[in-house]
Formats: structure tokens, C-alpha cells, sequence
């Protein structure tokens, strides 16, 4: 969600709540003092106190949620203290119902409760909602619901649709006086009922989907937490009425849970808002480094996997204890100032070699930087080196040294590519943290919305060619992050479903885009496929990506020449050729070619840095390939173009 898009919801939201809080007070105020003299009438009923612990449950937690707003700020979190609200007033118009000695008081508090089955649903949904997606159009659904809500809560009080107002329909029960139900009372139930369930399917299919296992555990508490209305309502407030038995409704006590597991949910697996938390849990995952971050009071939030493995213990049992406990106490002093020096001078800071004596005593450096999520609440990244290794070759230099001298030019040597390689492992270490510290700062998202917003305005030619630059930039940006996105899920194993698809189908895009490229760099392009129907499995998307990557290839290489896409059937394979006639491959640098991260230099003319591109292009076709059970080779010769193959097995099943 765009930055202006954020601050439009949550303008859009306070707006809503306040006016809507407004008027639910001027309307509580006229109507208590239109009938001051009879709804106070009160009389003890052992019942009441049900509604009086779920009140005071409730009062607990909006305690709570209140001395930790800062940490309750995200836009789902909002449509949390809705339903918290709707909680408390439903539970005390319910306890007063209960104590009420006449029908009629009885009857003026059951017409104010009502605003809790009218905006306790309305809550649940927009919170959901907003969990799984924050994009505009979720944003405008949320005046709908609002609407929707009030406007059931006005016929929950008025003329006895939803519970009957007569008098006669006023009825004594142990638990205080109830009102019959109206001929519209299916609606409230589906209500009630039927936002709850959107809600759910919502939360289940984003859990199903995500791959971060903290958006995962947090999802499936929401999930659970929804299921106690939906069971209670759906058992005590809807059929107990329609079959007539008489069982006190206990929707109140329902909703408690409810409350409280989302509190937790909230509280103990709280996520940074301003990154894809499913990006940053896949990288972490791959890193060998161990990586925990924590937020401003040192809480741990999240741990790869290589962190669990160093300490012995999950992210389950450690999740939000602070770092110094995990540390333990020899070393927290050492961890509180390094977090001062990265507060206070706002850098990267490496804490000097030290043991963690549990599970096994392993010697470490620390590197801790600080990050800072959307609304300004700093947090921490802690990168953790094993360097145990390298402390035992000083120790066994040592040793060596005082029993044979001939070996200390060896052990000299043995130790100088350590410190090179520890030199190496900081450097990516350092790299990656600031990295992830300056995505954290500007995501994409905001990038992207920001220029929506800019080509719909008006602009001058000038201020259009440089928002087209940004455009150009930002989508180059985001092909990266996919490609990015496909090699961590490639290289972590997931698997992909391959179907039987026409290749002739899969082409038929590449051919189109490869004719633009054509005309942009001024090359020519032909293609030779068989009129056949050749069938594949394949997923289409990722083999267009790794054609593609291989054109995008040939034309950058290619000058003022040709680029040709042919597509044969040989034995029980078919082969794809990407053939130009650029500037061609020198013998070294094929070996090379499909390794992460290597930009070719071509013929050996040029360097590398005249050809824009991560380097990554030609790994992840391979990775592509591989995964569809196929090979790439390449052959080429510098100064007479290159020749790219892929071969895929071909659709034996008809």
C-alpha cells in the first residue's frame, strides 16, 4: 500500500469511528434522559454477573491495549478497538438488562445492546480484511460496512424486526427479562454470522498461502480466536431462540476469548509494517549467518534458522523475551551498549568477540544495526558470525609455534586466508544489514503508489519524462525483487505444480515482446517454430522467465544484428535455441556464465560495467530449467554471436 494511500486509510478510519462514536453518545444521552426515571430500576440477578466478568475481562484488555498503543498503531489494529468498544458496551447494556426490574428497562437496554451484534461483526471483518490486503480497494469497502452496520443496529431498536418491542412479547426468564425475536431476526443472525465467516475464509486462505512462518502462527490465532463468536452466536444466540430453549445467551463470554487471543495475536507475533515480513522471512531463512531482530525494547521478533540452531532453541520458546536473556547475563551489558552506540550514532556496530556458553560454548562476533518500522518505532538487527574456527587455528598456531618452528610460515599462511575469509563473511554480513535497514526505510510499495498518484496529475513534458524515468526504474526494481523471490523459493526447495501446457501458447508472448526489443535496439528478430502442437510440463510462468532472460541477453549483446528463436523436437526432448550473432563469449567466461551474481564481459573488449544487468538473469534460467527436469548449455565463440539451448523433456501423457 502506497504511503498516501496509508494515510488517506487511517484519515478514512479515525473520520468513521469519531462521528460514529458521536452519535452513539448524543443517542445513549437523549434516550437515558427521556427515561432517567425507569432504567435505572435495578434488582440483583446471579445471572448479571456473567456479563459483569466478561465487562471487566473486557476493560482489562482495553487496559492493556491502551498502555501499549504505541506498539497497536497498524490499520487492522484500528478495526481491533472497534470491536473492543462494541465488547464493553454490549456486555454493559447486557448487565443492566439483567438487572432491570421493569420490561420497559429492561426493553431500553436489550435496544442499546443491540449495537454490539451490529458493529462487533463489523470490527472483526474490517480487521481481516485489512490484515490479509491494505490495497485501496479494500480501503473503500470500509464506509459500506459501517453503513450497513448502523443501519441494522437502527432496526435492531426500532420497529420490531429484528426483536419484538410489544409488551406482550416481553418475557420473564432466570436471567432477566428478554424480548422475542422479529420476523427479520434471520438477518441480524446472518449478520452476525456471515461477516465472521468472510472474515475467517479470509485469514485461512492468507494462512494457507503465506510462507513466513510468524505470519503463519499469527494468522492461525486470528482464525481460532474468530471461531469463538461464530460457535457461540451460532449456538446459543440463533438456535437456542428458534427451537425455544431457554439457555442464557453467553455471547459475551464468547467474545471474551475472542478479545484476548487477538491481543496476544497482536502483542506477541507483531510484525514491522513497512516490509513484505513473507520477503524478509525467505531471506533470512537461506542466510548460514544467524540473524535475530528485535524491536525498541530489545523483544525478540524474529530468528532464522541458523540463529535457532547456534542458541538450541526455536523461535517458539524464545519469541519475545528480550535479547540479553537469550545472551544470558555475562554478556548483556555488552548488548545494551551496543544498542546505545547504533541508537545514538545511527550506524552499524560490531561488538568485540565473546562465548555463548549454551547450548555449546561457541566464540561469536556481533554486528547490530538500527532499523526503523512505518510509524518511526525504532527496532534492531543483530548478525551473529560463528567464529570458533577461526579462534582454534590461533590456539593451534600457539601451539604449534612453541614445538616446531619450520611450520609457523604455514600456520602463518593458513591464518591470513582466515582473517581473509572472516574480512569477506563482515563485508556481506555489513552489506546485508544495511540493506535490509534502507528496504525497511523506503519500501517499494510507497515508490509505486507515489508515481500513480504523479501520472494522474497534471504535468508539463519535462516533469512527464522524468516520472516515465522513475517508472522505468521502479518496474526494472520490482522485475529484480521477482527474480529475487524466484531464486529463494527455487534454491529453498519449494515445489511448483507442472502442467501440460502447448509451448506454442507459452511462446506466443515472448515472440511479441521479443519483436519490441527488436525495434528498440535496433536489431532484427525472426523465430522458427513447427506448426505442430508440441506439449510440455511446465510452469508458464517461470519458463517465460527464463526465455525472456535469455532474448533480453541476446539483444543487449547484439549490435545492429539479429537474434533468431527456434524450437525443435529431438527424440523424446524439444529443444529451445536463442541464437545471435553479437559480440560473442570468450572461452573463460563460459564456465561462469550461469553463477549467481556474474556479469559477463562479453568478448573481452569491454568490461562488464558497459552492460546494465544483477547477474542473476542467466542463474535463475538455469535454476528454471533444472526445475523442469531439462539442461541449458551454451556454446559461442567472441566476435561470431552465442547459441543458447534448452532442452525440456517432452508430454508423454495424452
Amino acid at each position: 500500500m502506497a504511503q498516501t494511500d496509508v494515510i488517506r486509510t487511517k484519515w478514512l478510519q479515525r473520520t468513521v469511528i469519531g462521528y460514529g462514536m458521536l452519535m452513539i453518545l448524543v443517542l445513549v444521552v437523549l434516550r437515558i434522559t427521556q427515561d432517567s426515571n425507569t432504567v435505572f430500576g435495578l434488582i440483583y440477578n446471579r445471572y448479571a454477573l456473567i456479563s459483569l466478568a466478561a465487562l471487566l475481562a473486557n476493560l482489562t484488555i482495553a487496559y492493556v491495549v491502551i498502555n501499549s498503543r504505541a506498539e497497536f498503531k497498524s490499520s487492522e489494529a484500528t478495526w481491533y478497538f472497534l470491536f473492543l468498544g462494541a465488547l464493553i458496551f454490549f456486555s454493559s447494556c447486557e448487565m443492566l438488562q439483567r438487572l432491570s426490574i421493569t420490561s420497559n428497562a429492561a426493553l431500553f437496554w436489550a435496544q442499546l445492546a443491540g449495537l454490539g451484534p451490529a458493529f462487533e461483526p463489523v470490527g472483526l471483518f474490517l480487521f481481516s480484511l485489512l490484515y490479509v490486503s491494505r490495497r485501496t480497494r479494500s480501503v473503500a469497502l470500509i464506509p459500506l460496512v459501517i453503513i450497513a452496520g448502523g443501519v441494522l443496529y437502527f432496526f435492531h431498536g426500532n420497529g420490531g424486526l429484528v426483536f419484538q418491542t410489544a409488551g406482550e412479547a416481553i418475557k420473564w426468564y432466570p436471567w432477566g427479562y428478554n424480548n422475542d425475536i422479529g420476523s427479520a431476526f434471520m438477518l441480524n443472525a446472518l449478520w452476525a454470522l456471515g461477516l465472521p465467516l468472510i472474515a475467517l475464509g479470509m485469514l485461512l486462505r492468507f494462512h494457507r498461502r503465506s510462507h513466513n512462518q510468524i505470519l503463519r502462527r499469527q494468522s492461525m490465532l486470528f482464525v481460532i480466536a474468530l471461531s469463538f463468536p461464530i460457535v457461540g452466536a451460532l449456538l446459543f444466540d440463533i438456535l437456542a431462540p428458534v427451537i425455544g430453549l431457554q439457555v442464557p445467551p453467553l455471547h459475551s463470554v464468547f467474545t471474551v476469548g475472542t478479545a484476548g487471543l487477538m491481543l496476544y495475536g497482536l502483542s506477541h507475533y507483531k510484525v514491522f509494517d513497512v516490509t513484505p515480513a513473507s520477503l524478509a522471512g525467505d531471506i533470512l531463512s537461506t542466510m548460514s549467518e544467524s540473524v535475530i531482530v528485535t524491536d525498541r525494547q530489545l523483544k525478540i521478533e524474529l530468528m532464522n534458522t541458523s540463529a535457532e540452531d547456534m542458541f538450541g532453541k526455536s523461535f517458539v520458546q524464545v519469541g519475545g523475551i528480550v535479547l540479553p536473556d537469550l545472551f544470558g547475563p555475562r554478556q548483556a551489558t555488552l548488548i545494551k551498549q551496543a544498542v546505545h552506540k547504533v541508537t545514538t550514532a545511527n550506524q552499524t556496530y560490531t561488538i568485540g568477540n565473546y562465548i555463548i556458553e549454551e547450548p555449546r560454548p561457541i566464540n561469536v562476533r556481533i554486528t547490530a544495526a538500527k532499523i526503523t518500522e512505518e510509524h518511526g518505532a525504532p527496532g534492531y538487527v543483530f548478525a551473529i558470525a560463528d567464529i570458533t574456527e577461526l579462534q582454534k587455528s590461533y590456539v593451534a598456531l600457539e601451539q604449534e609455534k612453541l614445538s616446531v618452528d619450520h611450520k609457523v610460515e604455514v600456520r602463518t599462511k593458513e591464518l591470513r586466508e582466515a582473517q581473509e575469509r572472516l574480512a569477506e563473511t563482515d563485508q556481506i554480513k555489513t552489506e546485508f544489514v544495511v540493506l535490509t535497514s534502507h528496504n525497511l526505510r523506503t519500501p517499494l510499495t510507497a515508490i509505486k503508489g507515489n508515481l500513480e498518484f504523479l501520472t494522474e496529475s497534471k504535468l508539463n513534458r519535462d516533469q512527464k519524462k522524468f516520472v516515465s524515468a522513475l517508472e522505468t526504474s521502479t518496474k526494472r526494481l520490482g522485475s529484480l525483487v521477482e527474480e529475487l523471490l524466484t531464486i529463494s523459493s527455487i534454491e529453498a526447495g519449494d515445489k511448483i505444480e507442472l502442467e501440460p501446457l502447448s509451448l506454442k501458447d507459452v511462446l506466443e508472448p515472448l515472440l511479441d515482446e521479443a519483436k519490441g526489443l527488436a525495434k528498440i535496439t535496433g536489431n532484427k528478430f525472426s523465430s522458427e517454430i513447427p506448426a505442430g502442437n508440441i506439449k510440455i510440463r511446465a510452469d508458464e510462468t517461470r519458463l517465460q522467465t527464463a526465455i525472456h532472460n535469455l532474448l533480453d541477453n541476446a539483444f543487449k549483446f547484439t549490435k545492429q544484428g539479429t537474434v533468431k528463436l527456434t524450437v525443435s523436437a529431438e527424440k523424446e526432448e524439444v529443444v529451445i535455441r536463442v541464437i545471435d550473432d553479437g559480440i560473442g563469449i570468450t572461452a573463460n567466461e563460459v564456465p561462469k556464465l550461469f553463477t549467481k551474481f556474474h556479469r559477463s564481459s562479453g568478448d573481452g573488449s569491454k568490461t562488464s560495467f558497459d552492460y546494465t544487468g544483477q547477474g542473476i538473469g542467466l542463474y535463475l534460467a538455469k535454476l528454471i530449467v533444472e526445475e523442469h527436469k531439462g539442461h541449458i548449455h551454451v556454446s559461442s565463440e567472441p566476435g561470431h554471436g552465442s547459441t543458447f539451448r534448452i532442452n525440456l523433456p517432452l508430454n508423454k501423457t495424452r
